[in-house]
């Protein structure tokens, strides 16, 4: 799984270097089949990517919006860099937006008492 979670990120870090749409996931078909779930840095990086383009807000123009450079902008759109969450955060709050955090159970997971 660790592997998915990296084959993963690299295909939507392509779709984002690429100024591509997020492709939405699809359902699990199978009972033999497992999700790959994102890390949450990762999943709150592609939901300000997804939020910049429903937007129409480029990388550079949200970096002038919050005075900061433009390599700081990419590196908070690369899922395998190590960003820290306040950043990522600060971001979203240049597109009038606030990150969330909700804790869920994995699909397909027996939960043991």
């Amino acid at each position: 799984m660790e592997y998915a979670v990296d084959a993963l990120e690299t295909i939507l870090s392509e779709y984002i270097k690429r100024r591509r749409d997020i492709p939405k996931p699809g359902k699990v078909k199978g009972k033999d089949m497992r999700l790959v779930v994102l890390p949450a840095l990762a999943e709150a990086k592609v939901r300000r990517y997804e939020a910049m383009r429903s937007q129409g807000v480029r990388k550079a123009d949200l970096a002038r919006r919050m005075g900061w450079h433009k390599s700081q902008m990419d590196r908070l759109l690369d899922l395998t860099h190590d960003s820290r969450l306040d950043q990522v955060e600060t971001a979203l709050r240049g597109l009038h937006l606030r990150l969330a955090v909700q804790v869920e159970s994995y699909p397909n997971v027996a939960t043991g008492a």
